[in-house]
This record gives structure tokens, sequence and C-alpha cells, in this order.
């Protein structure tokens, strides 16, 4: 069975306490001991010092050397002590463990210089005659003659060691004991708490997946047995926590979910805690977003600046950005919310789309910007015309004639011009479907070929339609006639030379209107642009021709209305084919 990286560090932890404690006191006692065995050393070669002096002062005044050297041999076998006799000028008379002969001068060791100058000395030192550390006491011998001899008697170091070697052993053997008791006591205590502890993890973990009836057996540990009473509260608790949470969820998730803003949540951490798929449709992401970072996810660093922003100053952050989509450019505009704690701080990314209001507001501007500026022109030259009339010329026939000729014009292209804005605002201002009856489209557009059919001969154009059968369609009878009008009258105006043809055709679900024509053409680039208001490929010829620039725009609308879609194809030098789809109808339907 594997031990437990925690249950190992404290087994390791205890034994290590076990086994520095009686040590630690061993160590203590020994030095203690050690104190204690050194004075009584030191104690004992005093007394044999003192007690020795006289029996050697008066051997060295009456025995030779070699009975001198002989006698303090056998004193120092008989103390245990090795015994040197050295005079005052540091020679060594006699020595119990070496020969004096070889022996060098002793007067500048620490205790003989202290004893000559105290009395006694007293040094441990290693010794340079016999190469191990000694205990040594020096004793000075005072004689009636001025040469006073000095009795030094010394111990070597290790019967202290000796002496202190069972301790020492007995304090290793009681710490090893003690380290091996404590590792098995902690080893038994550790398994037992681990089973309890493990208990208490399943309880956990049975409380963080949501169940309600958790809790462990009860203990025979108090604290473990209130810590499982607090876990089994604490799961209860999150548990209804949990349960609210998810009831508020299911009813947030379907608002946010059909919301038309993007919605993103992001935490602390950058990571999305929501994100609703208008979000992921802006930001073009593809599978989950929730746990990703959001800078995997938003790769516009608008977004992040407006983000890092509210964050920081705790403040609202909105800011207008484009963003590249495969359909083309978008303008969208983000509201930066922060919430939750400031040390915490969370962000709500909400993303509106802006483009077709953008759109909107610079057609209204365009709008009344051209709108002025043709009701400027005619009125402007009606004015001059006029003024010139008042100042005189009325009075040139000819020149009259002239200018209420253009003055005229220019009040028809006004009334034209109202018209067509009225008809335009009358369109868009509907709130709802006009009334509606079941009409045929071919008798619309071949009242209005015959309307036209004079403009045409004027300018030797050849008009024609093809009409085959009856194509019954839901609408105005004045808006369908409007539709003809408008392409039919744009045909004649830029066809120099040719024939224009119209067509109706009746299909299986739609009614088809061609009007074609060998005419100017359109430029590629125009044509997505030709059914705005006011749009003019040539402004000049236009002009020229008695436009107003609205007449494709009220055709787009009319069309638009009706439920069909409007087309056009056109080569320049070539001529244009405008295509209007209408619903069929079944007459009686």
């Amino acid at each position: 069975m594997l031990i437990p990286k925690f249950t190992r560090g404290l087994i390791g932890l205890s034994a290590l306490l076990a086994f520095l404690v009686p040590l630690s006191l061993g160590l203590y006692f020994e030095r203690s001991e050690r104190i204690h065995v050194r004075q009584e050393i030191e104690a004992r070669i005093r007394e044999n010092a003192v007690l020795l002096a006289p029996h050697l002062e008066l051997e060295a005044t009456t025995l030779s050397r070699p009975r001198l050297l002989s006698s303090v041999q056998d004193l120092g076998r008989e103390t245990g002590s090795r015994i040197t006799l050295i005079a005052a000028d540091g020679a060594v008379l006699a020595d119990s463990d070496a020969d004096p002969a070889t022996m060098e001068n002793h007067r500048d060791r620490p205790e003989v210089l202290q004893a000559l100058a105290q009395g006694t000395g007293m040094s441990i030192r290693r010794s340079g005659t016999l190469g191990v550390k000694m205990i040594y006491f020096a004793y000075r011998i005072d004689t009636a003659s001025e040469t006073r001899p000095v009795l030094r008697l010394s111990v070597s170091t290790k019967r202290i060691e000796e002496r202190l070697r069972p301790i020492r052993v007995r304090a290793m053997q009681a710490s090893l004991a003690g380290a091996l008791l404590s590792m098995f006591t902690v080893l038994f205590w550790s398994r037992r708490r681990a089973r309890q502890l493990k208990e208490l993890k399943a309880t956990a973990i049975r409380a963080v997946s949501g169940e309600t009836s958790v809790g462990v057996s009860r203990l025979a540990n108090d604290e473990i047995e209130d810590l499982s009473r607090t876990i089994r509260h604490l799961a209860e608790t999150l548990t209804r926590q949990m349960e609210t949470n998810r009831t508020e969820a299911e009813k947030l998730s379907p608002m946010l979910a059909a919301m038309e803003e993007g919605i993103l949540a992001i935490d602390p951490d950058h990571r999305v805690l929501f994100c609703n798929d208008v979000a992921r449709r802006y930001l073009s992401v593809s599978g989950e977003c929730v746990g990703r970072p959001i800078e995997e996810i938003a790769r516009v660093s608008e977004i992040m600046d407006a983000m890092n922003r509210a964050r920081e100053t705790w403040a609202n952050v909105k800011k207008e950005i484009s963003i590249f989509q495969n359909d083309g450019e978008s303008r969208v505009e983000i509201h930066a919310v922060p919430f939750g704690a400031p040390g915490d701080a969370r962000v709500l990314l909400i993303l509106h789309d802006v483009t077709e209001i953008r759109k909107q507001a610079q057609v209204r501007q365009d709008f009344v910007a051209n709108a002025s500026h043709e009701l400027k022109t005619p009125l402007t030259a009606i004015k001059g015309y006029v003024d010139t009339l008042l100042e005189g010329a009325d009075q040139d026939g000819k020149t009259r004639k002239r200018f209420l000729n253009q003055l005229a014009q220019n009040v028809d292209r006004l009334v034209t011009l109202t018209e067509d804005l009225l008809s335009l605002s009358r369109i868009e201002s509907r709130r709802g479907p006009a009334d509606s009856f079941i009409v045929d489209l071919g008798q619309a557009a071949e009242e209005a070929v015959k309307h036209y059919l004079p403009a045409a001969k004027k300018k030797r154009l050849t008009l024609a339609i093809d009409r085959k059968s009856s194509a019954m369609v839901r609408g105005e009878a004045h808006a369908l006639r409007e539709i003809c009008d408008n392409l039919i009258d744009n045909a004649v105006k830029y066809t120099a030379s040719g024939e224009i043809r119209v067509s109706v055709k009746a299909e299986t679900d739609f009614v088809k209107l061609s009007v074609s024509d060998t005419g100017i053409g359109i430029p590629q680039e125009h044509l997505p642009r030709i059914f705005e208001r006011f749009y003019r490929v040539d402004r000049a010829r236009s002009i020229a021709a008695g436009g107003t620039g609205l007449g494709l725009a009220i055709v787009k609308h009319l069309v638009q209305e009706l439920n069909g879609s409007i087309k056009v194809f056109s080569q320049v030098g070539k001529g244009s084919c405008f295509s209007v789809t209408l619903p069929i109808t079944e007459p009686g339907s």
C-alpha cells in the first residue's frame, strides 16, 4: 500500500523530532558529564602534584639522573599520569613517558610559564612530544636554593572520551528507539485519519455534484464529526443555491439567445462565461466559446480596449467599430459594462449591429442634400428668368417667349420632382400593405406602351410589347402602371436609336415583366446604386432628358411592396434590360 505524501512527511517529521530530542538531551548530559570528568581529573592530578612535590624535591637533590628518571617512571605508573620534572630554565630533568634527552626545552609551555609566575599552571593542548591532546597541571617546587624546578602532571583526554562513550551510545540508542516508535505510531494514526479524510472527501465531491443526501458515519474524533456536519450543511446550501441558479439560468438563457444583440460575459481571467449565437456570428466564431480566452475569440483590438477600460475605470464604455465578415463590413456598437466586485471585476460586452442605422442616416443625409439641390436648380433658373423679365427683357417678343418657355420647363420639372417625392414618400410611409386587387399586369404594360408610343415615334424608336396571355397579380392598378411607366419612360429617354421591347410572361409561380432597350447602357460599377434616390449615372444627360433621379427608387419600393424583385442587366453601348418578377395570382382567388 502506497503511503500518501502528507503521511510520509508527517512520519518523517515525527521521526526526526523523536530522534533529535533524545539526542539533544544526550548531548546536553554528555557536555555536563565532560565538565564534571575534566574537573575530577584536574582535581586528582592537582592533588597528586601537591603530594609528589616534596618527595621529588628530595630525590632531585640526592639521586643521580638515572635513578631520578627511574623513580619518576615508577610514580607515573602508580598515579596513572605522565610526570615531567622541569628545571627553572626549562630543561627537562625527567619524564615518565619519554626520554628527557630527546625532549625540547619546556620553558615556553603555557602551564610552565604560569607555574613559574604564579606557583601553579593549567592548560589543555596537544602534546608536542606524544602528539595527543593532554590536560596539563604544573606545580612550582619552592626550595631553599634559588633553583625552583616545576613538577608537571598530565593526563590524556582519551580518558574523558572513554568515560563519555557509554553516555553517547545510550543517547543514540534512545534516539533510534524513539524515532522508530514515533514512525509506527504516526503511521497507525495517519492511516486511521486518512480513512476518515477519504470519507469526508467523498462527501465533499457528492456535495459539489449537487447531491442532497450526503454525510459520513459517526466518527470517534469530535473535530472530524464537526467537519462532517459542516460539509453536510454546506452541501444542502450549495444544492439549494445551484437549483436557484439553474432555474434563473433556464429563464434567462432563452431571452439572451433570442436577443438581436450579441452578448458576451467575461470573467476576471479574461475567459468567456457566456456567449450567445449573435455574438458568435459577429466574431465569426464556430464551436463553443464558454471557457475560452476572450483574446482567442475576439481578434479585434477595439473590443479588448473597451473591456480593459471598463474594468480599469469601473464605468460603462461605449465604442463603435468596424467588423469585417464574409458578407462585407458591418458597423457594430460595443457597450462594455463592468459588474461584480471592483477587485474581481467581470465585464458584460453588448454588441449591437448599427450598420443599417448608419446606412439609413447616410441615406437621409444624402436625400436632404440631393432634394435641396434638385429643388434649388430649377428655382434658381426661374428666379433668374423672372428677374430678367422684370428688368425689361419682356419688351422683346422673341426673348420673352424663349424665357417663358424656359420658365415653363423648370416649372414642369419642379412639378414632376414634387410628384415623384410625394409618391416616394407615400410609398415609404405606408404602415401596412396597400389595398390590393387582382390586376392584369399585361394590361397595365400595354396601356403604358400606348402612352409612350408618341414619344418613341418622335425619336424614331420602335416600341413594341410581347403579351401572349393574361398575367394576373395582386396589387394596385395604379402601382403596376407606375412601375411600367417609369421603366418605359427611362428606356425612351436614354435610347437614341433602335428599339424598346416590353415583355410580359406568366410562368408557373410568377409573372415576369421585362423592359429592354438598345440605349446607351449602364457601366457595371454603377449598377449596385442605380435604385438609390437621386442617383444618376450621367447627371448632365439625366437633367437634359428631364429625369428627377427618383424613378427607379419608386420602382424598387413598389416592387418590394408587392413582394417581388427587380434585376437589371446592362452593357455600355448595347443597352439595358430591367426585369420585374411578381407572384402570380389565379383569377378568382
